[in-house]
């Protein structure tokens, strides 16, 4: 955090060309190399045209003007404050524009289909059957919630009903094995079962 700071400070004081030639220099090679530097200069340039835009600049004629009337004693101690407090004045105003955009493409930068999945996903639970259906040995370990079991189970059975590539497929979900659910999920949707239970799942 400390670093992003001196970066920003760095390039305000190259923004206002308060750099000695060395320091232009070596912050130009960065520039050239760095293209998350050259980003933010880029957004430094944006917020004060921004900043300029809403008006910033006549409030900072209007201290200026103010300045300018309290500091007649003293002209050159007025003429140096009025510089700095403009300068500070920008420099604020730069940072709160930057933090706004900052949150702004936080905001955006996380909104991804992993965080979205991970916040609306339900994992599949069993509907209680009525009836004297005899369950398969993958259905038992997916009640008890062994995922792990459930594939194991899978993979030392011949053949498998509808039911048993749904249920080992959410076991890969919850396994983070996407590819291999997905697989398992497609094969139970093509299956020639007429039972459409587990297809409409």
């Amino acid at each position: 955090m400390n670093n992003e700071f001196y970066n920003t400070e760095l390039l305000i004081r190259y923004l206002d060309k308060e750099l000695s030639a060395e320091e232009m220099i070596a912050l130009e090679q960065r520039l050239a190399a760095e293209q998350g530097l050259r980003e933010e200069l880029e957004r430094l340039k944006l917020a004060r045209e921004a900043v300029r835009l809403h008006g910033l600049k006549q409030q900072v004629k209007k201290i200026h003007t103010e300045m300018r009337g309290t500091a007649s004693a003293n002209p050159i101690i007025g003429r140096n404050n009025i510089r700095a407090i403009g300068k500070w004045t920008m420099r604020i105003a730069a940072v709160v524009v930057l933090v706004v955009l900052g949150v702004g493409v936080y905001q955006y930068a996380t909104l991804s289909n992993e965080k979205l999945f991970a916040e609306q996903y339900q994992p599949y639970e069993m509907r209680a059957s009525r009836g004297a259906e005899t369950e398969s040995p993958v259905e038992a370990a997916y009640k008890k919630k062994d995922f792990p079991g459930v594939i194991a189970v899978f993979n030392n059975v011949s053949t498998h009903a509808t039911a048993d590539y749904f249920l080992v497929g959410q076991a890969y979900l919850q396994q983070n094995n996407n590819k291999e659910a997905i697989r398992n999920l497609e094969l139970a949707n093509a299956s020639a079962d007429t039972s459409h239970l587990y297809k409409d799942e």
